[in-house]
C-alpha cells in the first residue's frame, strides 16, 4: 500500500516515448578523482548517518536517454531493508507500467502492464522490458548518498558526493549528484544523472528527480 498520495503529471508513457536522440551523449569532466579516499571527520560522520537508513521511501520522475531512443516515467520506490524494495513505474494516468518486488535479493513479483507476472533476474527483467538498464543493485545505496560500492568519488564543498564511479565488468556508471533536498536530516539527493559507458560505445544517461522523500 502507498503511504502517501502519488500526484501525477503531463508527461509522455514509457511505452510510447522512444524517439531518436538529438545528439551523441557525454558525461560531464572532472577536473581530479578521489582513490581510496580517506575523508575527513565531517565526511565520515556524514557517511555514518547514511548507512542508518534502512527503509525509505521516493517519488519523483525517470528520464533515460541514449543514442537511440529516450523515455520518461514517473516512479515510486519504497525500500524495507537492503535486499527487500517494491518499485513502480506510472504512466501519466496513474496507471502501473512496471512493478517490481524483491524479496531477500530474488524477485518476489515482476509485472508489465496487463501481462501478467514474470520471472527472472530483477535488472534483465527491467532492461528486456523497458530497454533501460537501472541498476538495481546499487540503485537504493545511490539514491541516498553512500558510497559503500564506489572505486572512485570526488565530494563537493559540503563533503557530499559530487560524483560516484562504479565499476562493473566491462561497464562504467558515473553519477553525478547535482542537487541535495536541505529541508530534510540527513541532508539527501534530490537530482542525480547516472552515465553508463560500455564498451558498445552507446553510452547511456538517465536522470532521476526525487520530489518527495519519507523516512523511516
Amino acid at each position: 500500500m502507498l503511504i502517501f498520495k502519488i500526484c501525477f503529471y503531463r508527461l509522455l508513457p514509457l511505452s510510447v516515448l522512444l524517439l531518436a536522440a538529438c545528439s551523441a551523449l557525454k558525461a560531464p569532466e572532472s577536473s581530479s578523482v578521489l582513490k581510496n579516499h580517506i575523508a575527513s571527520d565531517e565526511w565520515q560522520e556524514y557517511q555514518h548517518q547514511l548507512k542508518q537508513i534502512q527503509q525509505f521511501q521516493i517519488q519523483g520522475s525517470v528520464a533515460y536517454f541514449s543514442d537511440e531512443k529516450k523515455a520518461y516515467a514517473r516512479f515510486f520506490w519504497q525500500q524495507y531493508s537492503p535486499k527487500n524494495y517494491h518499485l513502480l513505474l506510472l504512466s501519466p494516468l496513474g496507471q502501473t507500467e512496471f512493478e517490481l518486488k524483491v524479496t531477500n535479493g530474488r524477485v518476489d513479483m515482476a509485472k508489465y502492464k496487463d501481462q501478467g507476472e514474470i520471472k527472472g533476474d530483477a535488472e534483465e527483467i527491467l532492461f528486456k522490458l523497458t530497454g533501460i538498464p537501472i541498476p538495481l543493485e546499487h540503485l537504493s545505496r545511490w539514491i541516498v548518498g553512500a558510497s559503500s560500492d564506489a572505486d572512485e568519488i570526488i565530494l563537493n564543498r559540503q563533503s557530499r558526493l559530487k560524483t560516484l564511479i562504479h565499476h562493473k565488468k566491462e561497464q562504467t556508471w558515473k553519477v553525478y549528484y547535482q542537487a541535495y533536498n536541505t529541508k530534510i536530516t540527513p541532508i539527501l539527493p534530490e537530482r542525480l544523472e547516472l552515465y553508463l559507458i560500455s564498451p558498445n560505445h552507446q553510452d547511456q544517461r538517465m536522470t532521476l528527480k526525487i520530489n518527495h522523500w519519507i523516512l523511516k
